[in-house]
């Protein structure tokens, strides 16, 4: 079989974590859709080794169509090792992941001409990821990985509360923003959180990976950090606003208390108006955000801790008056830093590689077939 790559296979072993990076994506403030159409299994209780995928005619349950697409027959357009792989069922695994990756409400009545040109055409495509899919569901079968409906109920309270929900509340929010009834959510994370078991059982004899020192010593470019600011602002909407704060400083006033007094930005009141540290460049060293040009190059102009701006520094959000709190030189960090972190990192990526070498040998070794105009290897 083809040769699949590492990023395919971190995104498999990642499956279960789809339902958190959606969280971000839309917020929780999205769009209600509402979700009156199932879609998906009901959950059928017990354990599952996760491959619930597939199914014969008698007994699918999966909606006519999602997101207002066909979501097919109930026919088979492949085999993987024996078990065969339906048309529906695929169908409802790539609307409610292609759901998960960015934001979409599958119940939606409506759908956008654009979206459903672009599913026609990606889906058959997408098949060759399901079925690698498939073939790590039968290898958890085989290894005995079993998820159970309280193993499930724990992790949608763990996610729930990870992302300030109660129960009933993300569900809720899966609902309205992402259409998964409560049965669709349960039968999608059980089905994922084989994948996981799985990487941990292969894994877990993987205690130890390559020495982090030597990897520190062979890496110094790595573990450079930049030169970098922290400095505290008053923001105020009038220039004139800023130059009365500026004389106030110059006969002593203290720029805390004038910060609470007069800045109106909202930071003001949870940390006293503190930005940084941050690079020349005006980018966050932790890489969460940027800076406008105007505000770094007065901060960098600031040459002592608690020396401040003499004049009022304009940008789109208004004035600034800007005291330096802390100038740290470029320097290169000590192992003893980033001893633990750089252990726990190798450690990860030892047991990544292996992993990717038990998937590529799965792969490699599954007999595969698809119904004609499926194969994914000609959708181009």
């Amino acid at each position: 079989m083809k040769k699949i790559g590492t990023r395919t296979a971190r995104l498999l072993v990642a499956l279960s974590v789809a339902l958190l990076l959606v969280i971000s994506l839309i917020g929780c403030g999205g769009q209600s859709g509402g979700g009156e159409e199932d879609n998906g299994a009901q959950s059928s209780g017990g354990e599952t080794s996760g491959s619930e995928t597939s199914g014969d005619a008698a007994n699918s349950d999966v909606p006519a169509t999602i997101a207002g697409i066909s979501t097919g027959e109930h026919k088979v357009i492949a085999t993987v090792n024996g078990e065969d792989i339906y048309e529906d069922v695929f169908m409802r695994w790539y609307l409610e992941t292609t759901a998960l990756n960015y934001g979409i409400n599958i119940a939606q009545t409506e759908v956008d001409p654009q979206l459903e040109e672009y599913i026609n055409g990606d889906k058959i495509a997408r098949l060759g990821d399901y079925v690698n899919q498939i073939v790590l569901y039968q290898a958890a079968a085989k290894e005995g990985v079993a998820i159970t409906d309280e193993m499930v109920d724990e992790y949608l309270e763990t996610m729930a509360t990870s992302n300030g929900f109660d129960r009933a509340g993300f569900i809720t929010f899966m609902s309205d923003n992402i259409g998964f009834t409560e049965e669709g959510l349960r039968r999608y994370m059980k089905e994922g959180m084989a994948i996981p078991e799985l990487y941990e059982r292969k894994t877990q004899q993987i205690t130890a990976a390559e020495s982090p020192e030597e990897y520190y010593n062979a890496n110094p470019d790595r573990f450079k950090v930049s030169e970098s600011r922290t400095v505290r602002h008053i923001l105020v909407a009038e220039r004139s606003e800023a130059e009365e704060i500026i004389r106030a400083l110059d006969e002593g006033a203290d720029f805390s208390e004038l910060a609470m007094e007069k800045s109106t930005d909202p930071s003001v009141n949870s940390n006293g108006g503190v930005i940084g540290p941050f690079d020349p460049d005006g980018v966050y060293l932790d890489g969460s955000g940027s800076l406008v040009a105007p505000f770094t190059e007065a901060s960098y102009a600031l040459e002592n801790v608690g020396d401040y701006t003499k004049e009022p520094v304009p940008s789109d959000f208004g004035f600034h008056v800007i005291i330096l709190d802390e100038a740290q030189p470029a320097r290169t960090q000590s192992f003893d830093e980033v001893e633990a972190d750089l252990t726990e990192e190798l450690l990860w990526q030892e047991k990544d590689s292996y992993f990717d070498g038990f998937f590529q040998e799965l792969v490699d070794a599954a007999t595969v077939t698809y119904a004609e105009g499926y194969d994914p290897s000609s959708a181009n």
